[in-house]
């Protein structure tokens, strides 16, 4: 289950499943496209984790 909410800006999404963690981060970018990018801990979250993804949307012209 994801819970999280809205940080500077950002929606922040969180989910645990044992020693899992992941965090996902959706972001409006100023040129105005939208950045998802995303971090697993295999340690239950104690540490910061490595990056899993990093994704940028844009519109098509």
């Amino acid at each position: 289950m994801l819970t999280g909410g809205i940080v500077e800006g950002a929606m922040v999404l969180s989910a645990a499943a044992g020693p899992i963690a992941n965090r996902m981060t959706v972001a409006p970018q100023p040129d105005g496209s939208v950045r998802q990018s995303g971090v697993v801990s295999r340690d239950g979250g104690r540490t910061r984790g490595a990056p899993a993804y990093d994704l940028t949307y844009r519109r098509r012209a």
